[in-house]
């Protein structure tokens, strides 16, 4: 857009009435909105199925999640106070 038209379309909404200037700035977001939304394509997460190498980070999936699980109740019985180990 020209600056000279945007210069003369802000001059013209100067004139309104500010309930008018809200509805016209509320359309003109809501419109800007629709345009970015279609032409921004939301990514598919099947998209990116095979992207990594297996084990990614050198480190399976199971035993991580394994793991975290059990330091989470390592910490969860320490803070309980118990001193249970399994």
């Amino acid at each position: 857009m020209a600056q000279s038209l945007l210069q003369a379309l802000l001059q013209q909404a100067e004139t309104l009435p500010p309930d008018e200037m809200l509805d016209l700035a509320s359309q003109l977001i809501d419109r800007a909105k629709q345009r970015v939304s279609a032409t921004q394509s939301r990514r598919n997460w099947s998209e990116l199925a095979g992207i990594v190498t297996y084990p990614f980070l050198g480190e399976d999936a199971q035993v991580w999640v394994s793991r975290e699980r059990q330091e989470g109740q390592v910490n969860r019985d320490r803070l309980l106070g118990s001193d249970r180990e399994d």
